[in-house]
């Protein structure tokens, strides 16, 4: 008797477990890059993908939360990110003194490098007033990193697009 107790247990314990491992894959893959995000829309949807934490640290920019943002940077950027942007009291202030706002960011491919590196290549639609028509269109790289099993944005790697982007590496396409 005590040993189909414990055979039941253990088929209960890896059934939960299966069924645990099951949802958090669906959770972790709710998250479609190929949907233009508005900056309303953005939310903090955590780090366990390259594509997630790039979505939290725009919602932390675009609400000023610094210490948000601060945490979806790489760690050894930083003081990089601090030096750029100021400190907790000035990071929403700085932010707006830049005379632009987002309208709305696009994730339109990744590029995978290694397990721990990949980019992220984007679109962000932005107004300001000295844009001819009042909007402009911008495609960027976001290098992540992966540091201790959640991905963040290196702050300090070069992030310039370039027209070959996607014309080498493992590529996964989102969007055109």
């Amino acid at each position: 008797m005590k040993i189909k107790i414990a055979i039941g247990i253990a088929v209960a314990g890896i059934l939960v477990a299966t069924a645990f491992l099951i949802l958090h894959r669906v959770n972790s893959q709710k998250y479609a890059p190929k949907i233009l995000i508005s900056k309303s829309e953005l939310k903090n949807v955590g780090y366990s993908t390259p594509e997630t934490a790039f979505e939290t640290m725009m919602w932390a920019t675009m609400i000023g939360d610094y210490d948000s943002a601060f945490a979806s940077v790489f760690p050894k950027n930083q003081l990089a990110f601090d030096k750029r942007f100021g400190d907790s009291k000035n990071f929403k202030s700085n932010l707006q003194q830049q005379h632009v706002a987002l309208e709305s960011i696009q994730i339109l491919a990744k590029k995978i490098i290694n397990r721990n590196k990949m980019e992220l290549k984007f679109r962000m639609i932005l107004t300001g007033d000295f844009f001819a028509n009042g909007r402009s269109t911008m495609i960027e790289i976001a290098p992540m990193v992966r540091v201790d099993g959640s991905w963040k944005l290196n702050f300090t790697a070069p992030n310039g697009y370039t027209t070959n982007w996607d014309k080498s590496g493992n590529i996964v396409s989102f969007a055109q």
